[in-house]
């Protein structure tokens, strides 16, 4: 994870936060169909046949709902053994036409339109609508058995307490495709380069980097600039003094 936040050898930022995707179910709805919940050691396979057989599209019921594509096609290709770039570093040469990319698409693309695991484009707009709010009402109503989701938003009530799941759920491990593999967004802290006071800055990064994060701050951090334009005192002792502190306290 800290290599992850390196450049050209040197420590510009420390994790805080990590929040992976992960399955989250029904509970409610599955035991209505008569369907076992999905549980660890899903696998793609097993994952479609409890999409399909929880759906039931003429009720406006679906197995599973896409709530971003930007979050359930980059982990469906990582699952499948594909990469989205040649160079990570630079995000330079993108690998639309993978084999296993294409793959991973296509299976998606069957659920949808072969097994009815997910709703269709114009089955969502008709059921649900299309905006972040009338997918998240989908799921409050009780109309969709599965979703991929941050670890953070369990329960629904993350930014509001009046927007809580209103029905049993449970959550596991994304299904596994050729390997296992999800996505995440990490919080990190910085300093930034025209920070008034680095020593004063650095102080409070370190006193920051030894508490937990409190799930109602969890999206905050330090913004800085380029890691190129920080100053002198940024790769300091005492940046390395907190990332070894960061480290026992992972």
């Amino acid at each position: 994870m800290l290599e992850a936040f390196q450049r050209g050898g040197e420590q510009w930022a420390i994790p805080w936060f990590v929040d992976p995707v992960i399955l989250y179910y029904n509970t409610d709805l599955f035991q209505a169909v008569g369907v076992e919940p999905p549980a660890e050691g899903l696998n793609w396979q097993t994952f479609s046949e409890k999409a399909a057989a929880i759906s039931q599209p003429d009720e406006g019921v679906f197995g599973a709902l896409i709530l971003s594509h930007n979050v359930v096609l980059p982990t469906l290709i990582y699952q499948n053994g594909g990469t989205l770039y040649d160079d990570y570093a630079t995000f330079s040469g993108p690998t639309f036409n993978l084999p296993a990319n294409t793959e991973a698409l296509a299976w998606l693309t069957g659920v949808i339109n072969n097994q009815h695991g997910f709703p269709t484009r114009a089955e969502q707009i008709r059921n649900f609508g299309q905006s972040a709010s009338d997918l998240e009402r989908a799921i409050n109503q009780g109309s969709i058995g599965m979703w991929y989701d941050a670890y953070s938003q369990r329960g629904g009530d993350f930014t509001d307490p009046a927007r809580a799941w209103p029905f049993n759920w449970g959550a596991t491990a994304l299904p596994v495709g050729k390997q296992a593999a999800t996505t995440a967004q990490v919080y990190v802290f910085m300093v930034s380069a025209k920070a008034a006071d680095g020593d004063a800055a650095f102080g409070l990064l370190e006193g920051l980097s030894r508490q937990r994060p409190p799930s109602s701050i969890c999206r905050r951090a330090i913004r800085c600039t380029e890691p190129s334009n920080l100053p002198n005192w940024a790769t300091s002792w005492r940046l390395k003094r907190a990332v070894r502190r960061w480290r026992a306290n992972c």
